[in-house]
């Protein structure tokens, strides 16, 4: 877990900076890898950067960003590497609870990212993508996104995307960004 929460405004930015490995593997199936802020913790400005290994390949339950329901803070960044980004997930979760933003990207020009459910297997599914999920109440916005503009190959098989949902009288914002893919 990447994550600071500060009672007081202003906070810092917790930062593991993995980028200068050439690879990262993670595999616990029954994990979840959380960056700034955890889910249904009341914690208040969730902050928090992971920048992943040239190469990475994750296996965890979920990727949580940025899910806090304390107030907002400087939000939850994984900028993937440079090189294959393999995620085998059940559910990616970016800015959900209150006033969050939460994003994965690419750090640089180059690299690709490669999604499926926790068995890894070209035919899973069972993945679930949740982002901008309001659910507490109080004001301002959730924003969730994953972002692989700029020429980067993204290979994706997902059951489920639900972006830009709120149980509150503010919005939830999500989006999903890509312009290279793989068919």
């Amino acid at each position: 877990m990447v994550e600071n929460s500060s009672t007081a405004g202003g906070g810092f930015l917790p930062w593991l900076d993995m980028s200068g490995l050439t690879n990262f593997i993670m595999t616990n199936a029954t994990a979840t890898l959380s960056v700034a802020g955890l889910t249904n913790n009341n914690a208040p400005r969730g902050s928090g950067r992971f920048d992943l290994a040239q190469t990475n390949t994750i296996t965890a339950n979920a990727i949580n960003v940025a899910l806090g329901t304390g107030n907002g803070g400087i939000g939850g960044t994984i900028n993937l590497g440079a090189g294959s980004n393999t995620l085998n997930v059940g559910s990616i979760n970016l800015a959900g609870g209150k006033i969050n933003t939460a994003t994965i990207k690419f750090l640089g020009a180059t690299g690709g990212l490669r999604i499926r459910g926790t068995t890894g297997a070209d035919s899973d599914r069972n993945v679930g993508f949740f982002f901008g999920n309001r659910t507490t109440s109080g004001s301002g916005q959730a924003k969730g996104a994953l972002d692989t503009i700029g020429g980067h190959p993204a290979d994706i098989k997902a059951s489920v995307a639900t972006l830009g949902r709120s149980t509150s009288t503010d919005q939830g914002v999500g989006s999903i960004a890509f312009d290279a893919g793989h068919d």
